[in-house]
């Protein structure tokens, strides 16, 4: 499941827990989750499978051979990343 941006903590201050599969986007690079864990990718990177980097792309379409990871930027100004779900891709609002 896609969540965002990695947060450590919630709107009320408690720790996040990432269970596995969850994917996040840390420091411009997408990571998923291989277990239950409250650190980042960097602290405990056994714990989080790396996918990609991402790549800004501006266009009113989404570019037509995207990389797994990538950022794509509508028109409108609504970023998207480009995920592998299971067997297939898809662009994913974040």
């Amino acid at each position: 499941m896609f969540r965002g941006p990695y947060k450590s903590k919630d709107n009320n201050g408690a720790p996040i827990t990432y269970m596995k599969g969850d994917v996040v986007l840390y420091q411009g690079k997408v990571y998923q989750c291989k277990n239950q864990i409250h650190k980042t990718p960097l602290q405990s990177p056994k714990s989080w499978k790396y996918i990609g980097i991402t790549e800004n792309f501006i266009s009113e379409t989404p570019p037509v051979d995207p990389k797994e990871g990538q950022k794509w930027i509508s028109g409108n100004g609504t970023e998207y990343v480009w995920y592998k779900d299971g067997n297939s891709f898809q662009w994913i609002e974040i």
